[in-house]
């Protein structure tokens, strides 16, 4: 979505999570029709997801394009082996989501090196 579409990563964040809380309001809605849920855990799927959204709409804003980007895609990198349970996930994922953490680290610090030199 971030090479297709004109938007903020910010903007897209948002946009992702709204859709994700109201994906999940639908699917946990066809499935308590049809009697197939567990409701304890959908209530704190739910309830979880109000708080989720608001937080991350706040936080996003403040996070700087560049490592909101290294952070998104070390997200989908992890997800993706784990979804895939490529051999050694439970060792590779948390690594891969410390060495994006790091990186989008350095993103900002280069960042923020960069501005200083040009103020200079």
């Amino acid at each position: 979505m971030l090479l297709v579409f004109p938007l903020t990563a910010a903007k897209i964040v948002g946009t992702d999570i709204f859709h994700a809380a109201a994906l999940l309001w639908v699917a946990g809605s066809s499935y308590l029709v049809h009697g197939n849920v567990d409701l304890g855990a959908m209530g704190w799927l739910l309830l979880g997801s109000i708080p989720g959204v608001l937080f991350a709409s706040k936080l996003t804003v403040r996070v700087p394009e560049g490592a909101l980007r290294v952070g998104l895609g070390t997200v989908l990198l992890a997800s993706g082996f784990r979804l895939i349970e490529f051999p050694g996930y439970t060792i590779l994922v948390p690594v891969i989501l410390v060495l994006g953490g790091i990186g989008a680290g350095l993103t900002e610090h280069r960042r923020l090196n960069a501005r200083a030199v040009a103020e200079a």
